[in-house]
């Protein structure tokens, strides 16, 4: 029986582009996890959220600053 399991998809959302890269760092340093899209602010969020389906979203307020749940 094969346990390996695929990796936890997460989308990385901030207005900032060395934010964005340290954190797809970190992300995806860890085995279980996986960075499969960056936005920059919420519209673009929302388009990649949609396309990618991932299982977890890091968000900064200011990044989604407009939409719901966002600053």
């Amino acid at each position: 029986m094969d346990t390996e399991r695929e990796p936890v998809r997460v989308v990385i959302v901030d207005d900032d582009q060395l934010v964005r890269m340290a954190l797809r760092l970190v992300i995806d340093g860890e085995p279980d996890l996986t960075v499969v899209a960056e936005a920059a602010d919420g519209d673009a969020a929302i388009t990649v959220v949609d396309e990618q389906r991932p299982a977890h979203t890091v968000a900064a307020g200011r990044a989604v600053r407009g939409r719901p749940g966002g600053g």
